[in-house]
């Protein structure tokens, strides 16, 4: 196959979409990550409990996820209100 083949071509580029489509969500996901210990602080973040919400729906799009992210927050935030 050379550079030139269609095949070769369209594979190429979809491995490079699938790559920086990877990246997107991953940056993303980092960013609600911090956002969620700047919120909670280090008592009160959970990164399995994180994780859970994260991955609990399935492949989301960024901002519905961000929006889970915001509810679970919050709701860890009532949490941590109860027990102290």
């Amino acid at each position: 196959m050379t550079h030139t083949d269609p095949l070769l071509r369209a594979m190429c580029d979809t491995i490079w979409w699938q790559a920086c489509a990877y990246k997107i969500g991953e940056v993303a996901i980092w960013k609600m990550r911090r956002k969620a210990e700047a919120a909670l602080g280090p008592e009160g973040f959970n990164l399995k409990k994180f994780h859970t919400c994260v991955l609990r729906h399935g492949p989301l799009p960024l901002d519905t996820l961000d929006s889970l992210v915001d509810m679970w927050i919050k709701q860890q935030q009532e949490d941590q209100g109860g027990k102290k």
